[in-house]
């Protein structure tokens, strides 16, 4: 098993790598929704519906 400092320098180093490949467009999200932050009730009740294909995101 990791000691937590190797496991933080891990993943910091592999999420380092996720938001390198999202800047070069390797990586993308279909987006399904968009709502403010006071509709986050509905945005919720919309993301565990499984009715929608993609993510939900709130906007501030």
């Amino acid at each position: 098993m990791l000691g937590g400092d190797r496991f933080r320098a891990r993943s910091g180093a592999d999420l380092a790598e996720v938001f390198a490949a999202v800047r070069r467009g390797e990586v993308t999200a279909r987006i399904a929704a968009r709502l403010s932050l006071v509709e986050a009730a509905e945005a919720l009740r919309l993301a565990e519906s499984g009715t929608v294909s993609g993510k939900v995101v709130l906007v501030p």
